[in-house]
């Protein structure tokens, strides 16, 4: 039933090539650089929009599974498998590892412990 819930949750994005529904749960993580925001899928697609990141932000981390981890990087924590405290980063098959904010280790922390014991 949950992830039915999931499935039928989307993010709808404008890029220069067109309009993209992307379903959450395919959505891995989001990355500031520059002036563009990319999104990388789980199918290995990358769509790049000119949006500002603050707003992708406050969009995405009203969902559970999403979090902030540095302050270029939002993370889907269905994806992280590994916390690795020596890179300071989450890293998962997918996603590689990803560098963690000194300012938001804590807070990945707590928040990837709850949410993992929530979906158990």
């Amino acid at each position: 039933k949950k992830r039915d819930q999931e499935q039928g949750r989307s993010l709808v994005l404008k890029s220069n090539i067109g309009v993209h529904k992307i379903p959450l749960n395919q959505l891995m993580y989001v990355e500031a650089q520059g002036r563009k925001v990319l999104y990388y899928l789980a199918n290995g697609e990358e769509i790049v929009c000119t949006d500002r990141f603050s707003p992708v932000c406050d969009q995405l981390i009203q969902y559970p599974e999403f979090i902030l981890a540095h302050r270029s990087f939002l993370v889907n924590m269905n994806y992280i498998r590994t916390i690795d405290h020596a890179k300071n980063a989450v890293c998962g098959e997918k996603i590689g590892c990803l560098e963690i904010g000194r300012n938001y280790k804590r807070d990945v922390l707590e928040k990837y412990f709850a949410y993992s014991r929530s979906t158990l």
